[in-house]
């Protein structure tokens, strides 16, 4: 069994390890901007659902959070890695999702309260499988609404 937090986890060191190289070569440009649209898509369809159903304040912060993250995305996404404001564009992402990798020290071991071990397996894999079908990039006319798929309760 793999816990969603340790799942998370995971993925924020991935995260760290890229931004930290991110001054060496554009590959790691390129790695930076592949692991953080996979995290955040993952993340909205896993992790804040279960937030917004679970805690009572839960839509108006993950609300919060996702028109950030939106915002920071759109601007680093639509700038190019030969661009001279693509570095400045990373750091400036980086300022917002500090404290959200931060949150995990507290977030994610009251995400694990609300869920059964059998439901943070399970988000888990969902999770990871997840990272790896999503494309980097949504449809310029996509809505900024997530599908309605299957959310744990």
């Amino acid at each position: 069994m793999h816990a969603i937090s340790d799942t998370i986890k995971e993925d924020h060191r991935e995260l760290e390890a890229c931004y930290e190289k991110i001054d060496e070569k554009a590959i790691w440009q390129n790695q930076f901007a592949w692991e953080l649209a996979h995290h955040l898509c993952a993340e909205e369809l896993f992790i804040h659902p279960v937030f917004e159903k679970r805690l009572h304040n839960g839509k108006e912060i993950e609300h919060k959070d996702r028109g950030e993250h939106q915002t920071k995305l759109k601007k680093f996404q639509d700038t190019r890695s030969s661009n001279p404001s693509f570095i400045p564009a990373i750091h400036d992402l980086m300022k917002v999702l500090g404290p959200h990798i931060e949150e995990e020290n507290f977030a994610l071991p009251a995400l694990e309260q609300m869920l059964s071990p059998q439901e943070s397996d399970s988000m888990s894999h969902s999770f990871a499988r997840t990272k790896i079908l999503v494309p980097s990039r949504s449809h310029p006319s996509a809505p900024n609404n997530l599908p309605l798929i299957h959310q744990p309760r």
